[in-house]
């Protein structure tokens, strides 16, 4: 396919397209010249968190983020007009070394299409959480997830949910309804039969679970308390229930991922040697990966824990691959 400033790649309803890409590539398409016509994109992201540029005939220009991570697929429901063909973009933010497959593919989609206001709000809320307006992408969400209720559109409900409880968790700091939301994604991506987003849901949850230990008072002289320990253990369980799953699918970057954040639940609970186990192990993957910047969230524990025990030349070693 094209890349920035090269003519864009014509898009076919139909004739789905399989690419490689680089974080560093800005690849072009161009939609169909027809008139009046709606048109779903889906990109299956293939190892990258992609965003989608669309690129309207009188130059305005439109940025969809659906916000879930790099194993999800971005949607974006496109409306043609009178004046001319319509291009659109994929980039990322991402510093990786590594290659991304996405797969991206149009269909046509009718006036009467049920679906039709479902897409409408997803695509709103990819576009607000892009320009970064919370609460319009959780209200466009909250509208469309009751719309994808049924057994023909379940991995869309799941994603909505999925959608739902990552803004309730990381920007509305929701973690109870946030966890709810997600553990609905888990059940209906199981129920579609999709492991790897089950496991990634799993984990999601698992996440919350850390951060609500975070609202546990304590006191310096009680150590971890007995609400805050269960959560903890809870947390261990659903993620190496997700390492498990992920290891069998071969999914390396979602492994070394959840290696760290496992590492990340034992630092927090003070247990450093039991945290390196596992940060030392996500490091050195996310290094062969050439996840150059999720590699630095290991690196950075790891030269904590060492300078604190007085380890420089450890710590400074961590702390320079990072």
């Amino acid at each position: 396919a094209s890349g920035e400033g090269d003519p864009p790649y014509p898009l076919v309803p139909g004739e789905p397209l399989q690419l490689s890409m680089r974080a560093e590539q800005v690849l072009s398409f161009s939609l169909p010249k027809d008139s009046e016509t709606i048109y779903l994109v889906k990109i299956d992201q293939g190892g990258l968190n992609l965003k989608v540029k669309l690129h309207k005939p009188g130059g305005q220009e439109y940025i969809y983020n659906f916000p879930t991570g790099r194993d999800d697929i971005e949607l974006v429901l496109v409306e043609t007009g009178p004046d001319g063909p319509q291009t659109l973009t994929l980039f990322t933010n991402e510093f990786t070394g590594a290659v991304a497959q996405p797969r991206i593919e149009i269909t046509r989609i009718d006036e009467d299409d049920v679906l039709l206001p479902a897409y409408r709000l997803l695509t709103d809320a990819a576009g607000a959480y892009r320009e970064f307006d919370t609460e319009l992408a959780l209200e466009k969400l909250g509208q469309a997830c009751p719309l994808l209720e049924g057994p023909e559109t379940t991995e869309l409900f799941a994603r909505c949910q999925l959608g739902l409880g990552t803004l309730l968790g990381w920007e509305v700091v929701d973690y109870d309804n946030a966890a709810k939301a997600v553990a609905l994604a888990e059940v209906a991506y199981r129920e579609s039969g999709n492991r790897a987003l089950a496991a990634a849901a799993s984990f999601l949850r698992a996440s919350f679970l850390i951060e609500k230990t975070g609202e546990i008072e304590k006191t310096p002289s009680q150590g971890i308390a007995p609400e805050a320990q269960a959560l903890f253990d809870r947390s261990i369980e659903l993620q190496q229930q997700a390492l498990a799953t992920q290891r069998e699918l071969g999914n390396r970057f979602e492994a070394a991922f959840i290696l760290n954040m496992i590492g990340f639940t034992y630092y927090t609970m003070g247990e450093y040697d039991k945290a390196l186990e596992f940060y030392e192990p996500a490091a050195e993957e996310l290094n062969a990966l050439q996840e150059w910047e999720y590699e630095t969230w290991p690196l950075q524990n790891i030269g904590v824990i060492n300078f604190d025990r007085g380890y420089l030349v450890r710590a400074r070693d961590a702390f320079a691959r990072n």
